[in-house]
């Protein structure tokens, strides 16, 4: 008898680790854009993007209530690295009944050497709720781009739909929008998927890209890899 317990204790534990290793390696981040959930406490994983042109890697940490977020070419050249806090704020007592979550972010970064100097702000607010299996985020950011020498509103919006656990990990197919203000800047258009492979690493692959200089469809697509650890 004293076996059994044992042998239920130790699967019990493992699911829950297996289950807190789940929701740590959940991104808090869309294939472009910020959620409003941040990283859970001593949570940390690492980002790597290829869009067939540059490829880019990042880093977030958790600390409870608040996120670090270091980045490359999110407010500025992919020659710099970007910081990000996001700063987790209580939920709506008004929207009690909907599973939401909201926070406050702020950036910087710099760069300074013989050809280029800049160093570009970003501030903002991610709002991001879910109902059954569908969930969706609202992401407007203030940007003042010293590189540029423009100060900019950006809207980025985002709905994803999730088909629970299969036999081959968890897929999130979804489809986000981007809008800026700044002067000849696109509307953006991401639709691709995001593919849970195991309880830590998810992989985002997006064959649309609309928006910009040039439309792109590729198969299987630009890529975003997250690894938590």
């Amino acid at each position: 008898m004293k076996t059994v317990n044992a042998v239920k204790y130790f699967a019990g534990t493992a699911l829950a680790v297996a289950i807190s290793s789940a929701a740590v390696a959940e991104p808090t981040r869309g294939f472009t854009i910020e959620h409003g959930t941040v990283a859970e406490k001593g949570a940390v994983s690492i980002d790597v993007s290829n869009n067939l042109r540059t490829t880019t890697a990042g880093v977030r940490a958790g600390f409870g209530k608040a996120e670090l977020v270091l980045n490359s070419g999110l407010l500025g050249s992919a020659t710099s690295t970007d910081g990000i806090v996001k700063i987790a704020l209580p939920a709506f007592d008004g929207l009690s009944e909907l599973n939401h979550s909201w926070a406050v972010f702020g950036g910087l970064s710099m760069y300074d050497d013989e050809v280029t100097d800049y160093m570009n702000f970003s501030a903002g607010v991610a709002f991001t709720a879910a109902v059954d299996s569908l969930s969706f985020t609202v992401t407007p950011a203030l940007v003042v781009d010293d590189a540029k020498d423009e100060t900019y509103l950006t809207i980025g919006a985002g709905a994803y739909f999730s088909f629970g656990e299969t036999d081959y990990g968890t897929f999130q197919p979804g489809v986000e929008i981007g809008i800026s203000t700044l002067d000849g800047a696109d509307t953006m258009v991401n639709l691709g998927v995001r593919w849970g492979l195991n309880d830590r690493v998810t992989l985002d692959l997006v064959p649309l890209q609309l928006g910009g200089a040039t439309d792109v469809v590729s198969i299987p697509g630009q890529f975003r890899v997250n690894a938590s650890f």
